[in-house]
């Protein structure tokens, strides 16, 4: 009797050993690849790219029957968090 209980659970074992011997193998497979150097785009491609930021020119302030007009305030958005946002230094929230 003890030997049918013994065989089952040793075929169990052996089977479990063998599926641990194949994930590390697999783990060092992986680790070999992220191992190995990279080749990324060149600098001279990097360089080449256009910036997608427009240029905001500084408005001048008008005369008008001279007199100076006040410039338009630029409004600058610095951060998203959230449902806020920092624009020219300031939060806002909806609502």
């Amino acid at each position: 009797m003890k030997k049918l209980i013994i065989l089952p659970l040793l075929a169990i074992y052996l089977q479990a050993n063998e599926n641990r011997l194949a994930m590390v193998s697999e783990y060092q497979t992986m680790f070999s690849k992220i191992g190995e150097k990279r080749v990324g785009i060149d600098q001279r491609d990097i360089d080449a790219v256009k910036t997608p930021f427009m240029k905001i020119k500084k408005e001048q302030p008008k005369v008008v029957d001279g007199k100076v007009q006040p410039l338009k305030e630029v409004l600058t958005l610095q951060a998203i968090v959230n449902k806020r946002a920092k624009i020219s230094g300031q939060w806002y929230g909806i609502g």
